[in-house]
């Protein structure tokens, strides 16, 4: 099992999402300061994690951020997890200019038709072994 070490962030993720897959992939080659981990929420660490750190209630998970002993939920996990990223992610963290609301109703259309307009895969989606060091999960 791999653990966190202090400092990191991670992001759990639908594993099963074909949309949410391809964006951990992403997040990986954009993450040149090493800052993040990943986790499937399909993994057993996930599921040990999200009961010794509660989510805030009625959030419905695809795309979690776990940064400095805080939940980032919705569009803020991805903005947060842009502002981190090299490259021109960081420029998208503009879009907290837009009120929390919108952006969050934008992220969870979007996260409620994932499967629908992107595909769902029948197992939990792994990155390449050249990540296993970013991968947390007991599995």
């Amino acid at each position: 099992m791999n653990r966190p070490a202090t400092g990191h962030f991670i992001i759990f993720y639908d594993g099963v999402c074909v949309l949410c897959s391809r964006a951990m992939v992403m997040v990986l080659k954009a993450d040149c300061r090493d800052k993040f981990r990943i986790c499937p929420l399909q993994s057993a660490f996930a599921e040990r994690f999200i009961l010794q750190h509660p989510l805030p209630a009625h959030v419905e998970p695809s795309i979690l951020l776990w940064a400095s002993g805080t939940w980032y939920v919705y569009s803020s996990a991805i903005l947060q997890i842009c502002r981190y990223l090299c490259g021109g992610w960081r420029l998208l963290s503009i879009a907290y200019l837009i009120p929390r609301r919108l952006r969050d109703a934008v992220y969870l259309f979007i996260s409620r038709h994932r499967y629908a307009w992107f595909g769902k895969y029948h197992v939990c989606q792994l990155p390449d072994a050249k990540w296993k060091t970013k991968l947390l999960t007991d599995d």
